[in-house]
């Protein structure tokens, strides 16, 4: 019968999965109603926690009966720290399953009883009021669009309103992710009116049921703590395996340019100036770089750095148009449009009108599309921003008459006496018209837009590739950390290998750095980024656990060389963009960053499981070495999944402050659920005893990291849902 519970986990597993990819087919509001919200799915929820409950409960009692036996039985004290400490656990475990409990109520108090609506106010004393009554007065006072220094992207929506409650009048500011509250109304910002005289404002009214959830959230953090710290633990325990052991063990190229462009020298002049690029001020460094990366895979084409074939675009068109410098990445598009994978802007718009069977709802044809769209839109200057008038940058094709006229005829003009000087080769007269532009641009944009200083910056960060330096350097020495291990090296390599690992980490961390200079916030923001935070914390433990184990330098290495990796793939976006207002919050520091540490130990949980089998199959270890590997994965496994744990509750937090719901059944927030529920089958080794053979343990930690690679790749690319912006 203890069995069920875990069987039922495994089933809500699934049905959780596959409720994700019907929602994806259907839409949101057919699965909350006929799945998330109907009454079999809360009974099917209700069934598991009360059996489970049970289980725990009748376990405690049980083993309190045969400590009290073993207690009055004189044998050896041996068994009596075996006993207390099953009997600890026990303890920790039903007080998990309360709060549990608490959370799941909390949920059910909300569904039943919360009240949720909209208010849209107008500055004109207008007021609607959307499936909620409210025994209270609501005015606008005033709405506000703050944006990002010197561009009009959006940094935060602020609403300031007055609430009339009788002879009470309270004035209240309600920004994103900073809500007002008033006698158990919360009000968000949820929206706002095109001409910035209206707001729309998210009201809630759920004491209940969200105390109790936050109540349970807290009894959830105060159980792990308990387990970890308790002397007599199940963790403390197997810490104990660990670091017994480990005391015992550490006894023992092209070369062809034939098109035109600019000099080396110019480029780094033109590289230098600003443009409104992805929602920000950039160089137009970053903006060359990522142009060519976009068209043609890399930042380079032959012997010509981006700029260079920026230029070369710019002022040579009528050559740089025959250069195979577009890449197509799918087969195809290649055999229905008849190119080769690399071909010219010619080339392809030859292609695009003569064929007449084209799909072009296809993915890879309107990617195809795009490129071409770039590299016509930078010949005709439509996509380069390069004048500013305080928060606003327009390029010399837009409509400019409301300018006064020094401005006007300077934009118009401008690239084009730059045109005729690089034509004509006049270097001197080609810098003086680029140092003209960049002051011009400092003169007209807001005061503190542009900054040489991070200017500078950005163009080292681009100039030096560290992240893909590093995923090379790291999987390099992944294979000398696996000659540690077969062959029992020496301390000097041990020694020569951390620090190769406390370089990597030194590195990564001013890569992360800079990008928080350049960005204005910590690097968290989008896949790219949080790549990158998981591979410092996969350095971070190594560096930490390094002399504990010799197989950290192994996992670290591999781990953090592979998602290095993945984060230099095409399909990952690597600008820095401007922080979206949801996301300008102390809580995405905190959710993301325990999200990221769990990760980051299921990562080396998963690397330990691979050793594991590996080491079996060559028959080169003791069972007592591969024992260790799973006890060592099992330290790992426990802070994992209460890292998890809190992420998904800081994370649920987080999004009731910012959407006035802790739970929306989001495909992020589901596979979230999914995998920690998965690892959490795997703890239960009391209950399914097969999970205690090391094979089918590591077989189970590798099968529960898909949820891990699902949760974090595939959801984004997949699924969608409120949290694709990560992607």
């Amino acid at each position: 019968m203890k069995k069920v519970p875990q069987f039922l986990l495994i089933a809500l597993i699934i049905l959780l999965a596959v409720t994700t990819f019907v929602e994806n087919k259907t839409g949101s509001d057919y699965v909350i109603s006929n799945v998330y919200h109907s009454w079999w799915f809360m009974s099917f929820l209700a069934v598991i926690f009360l059996w489970s409950a049970w289980n725990s409960w009748s376990a405690r009692n049980s083993q309190s009966a045969r400590n009290s036996q073993s207690t009055r039985n004189s044998q050896s004290a041996r068994n009596s720290w075996s006993t207390n400490a099953r009997s600890a656990i026990s303890k920790h475990s039903l007080l998990i399953h309360i709060s549990i409990g608490v959370i799941l109520v909390g949920g059910l108090s909300s569904f039943l009883s919360s009240e949720r609506g909209q208010v849209h106010l107008r500055t004109d004393g207008e007021t609607e009021i959307y499936n909620i009554s409210l025994p209270f007065d609501v005015q606008l006072k005033e709405f506000q669009k703050i944006d990002y220094i010197g561009t009009n992207s959006p940094m935060d929506y602020v609403s300031k309103i007055k609430i009339t409650d009788g002879a009470n009048v309270v004035e209240e500011t309600i920004s994103m992710n900073n809500i007002a509250k008033y006698k158990g109304y919360r009000f968000y910002q949820a929206s706002f009116d095109d001409d910035l005289q209206g707001s729309i404002l998210m009201v809630t009214h759920d004491v209940t049921g969200m105390t109790l959830v936050y109540i349970g959230y807290i009894l959830l953090l105060l159980s792990v703590i308990w387990a970890f710290v308790s002397k007599s633990g199940r963790y403390r325990e197997l810490f104990k395996k660990v670091f017994l052991f480990t005391a015992i063990f550490l006894t023992g190229f092209q070369s062809i340019s034939a098109q035109k462009t600019i000099s080396v020298k110019e480029a780094e002049s033109l590289g230098k100036l600003s443009i409104f690029y992805n929602g920000r001020i950039a160089p137009i460094n970053t903006y060359a770089k990522e142009l060519v990366t976009k068209v043609y895979g890399k930042p380079t084409y032959k012997d010509f750095n981006a700029v260079q074939v920026l230029a070369g675009w710019m002022f040579y068109p009528e050559d740089w148009q025959y250069e195979n410098i577009i890449k197509i990445k799918n087969d195809g598009a290649i055999k229905s449009l008849k190119i080769e994978k690399h071909t010219s802007l010619q080339k392809l718009a030859l292609a695009m009108q003569t064929t007449t069977q084209i799909d072009f709802n296809s993915r890879a044809i309107r990617e195809i599309e795009e490129k071409y769209s770039l590299l016509v839109q930078l010949y005709k200057g439509q996509n380069l921003q390069l004048f500013p008038f305080e928060s606003e940058w327009y390029s010399s094709s837009d409509e400019l008459s409301f300018l006064n006229s020094e401005d006007t005829l300077f934009a118009a003009n401008i690239l084009q006496f730059l045109f005729e000087s690089v034509r004509h080769n006049d270097t001197s007269m080609s810098g003086n018209i680029l140092s003209k532009l960049g002051e011009y641009q400092v003169s007209r944009a807001k005061a503190g837009a542009i900054s040489e200083r991070k200017t500078a910056t950005e163009i080292f960060y681009n100039k030096y590739d560290i992240v893909k330096f590093l995923f090379m350097f790291n999987l390099t020495f992944a294979i000398l950390s696996f000659v540690v291990i077969l062959l029992k090296t020496s301390r000097r390599l041990n020694r020569i290998l951390f620090i190769q690992m406390l370089v990597s980490f030194c590195l990564l961390t001013f890569a992360m750095i800079v990008r928080w200079y350049i960005s204005g916030h910590f690097p968290l923001s989008g896949l790219y980024e949080t790549l990158l935070f998981i591979a410092w914390t996969i350095l971070l433990f190594s560096l930490i656990f390094f002399r504990k184990s010799n197989l950290f330098p192994l996992a670290g290495n591999m781990l953090s060389g592979f998602v290095l990796l993945i984060a230099t793939l095409n399909m990952i976006n690597p600008k820095i963009t401007p922080l979206m207002p949801v996301l300008n919050s102390p809580w995405l520091v905190i959710h993301v960053t325990a999200m990221m540490l769990s990760y980051s130990l299921f990562a080396f949980a998963l690397m330990l499981s691979i050793i594991f089998f590996i080491l079996k199959a060559l028959k080169i270890k003791s069972q007592e070495y591969l024992n260790q590997i799973t006890n060592l994965s099992k330290v790992l496994l426990y802070p994992a999944i209460a890292l998890l744990a809190t992420g998904i509750a800081l994370g649920s937090v987080w999004a009731n402050v910012s959407w006035g719901r802790y739970w929306g059944w989001d495909p992020k927030e589901v596979w979230a659920l999914i995998s920690l529920l998965a690892y959490c089958v795997i703890l239960h080794e009391n209950s399914l005893p097969f999970l205690k053979k090391p094979t089918y343990y590591h077989l189970s930690v590798a099968i529960a990291f898909l949820s891990i690679i699902m949760t974090y790749f595939g959801v984004s690319f997949l699924l969608g849902g409120v949290h694709s912006y990560g992607g």
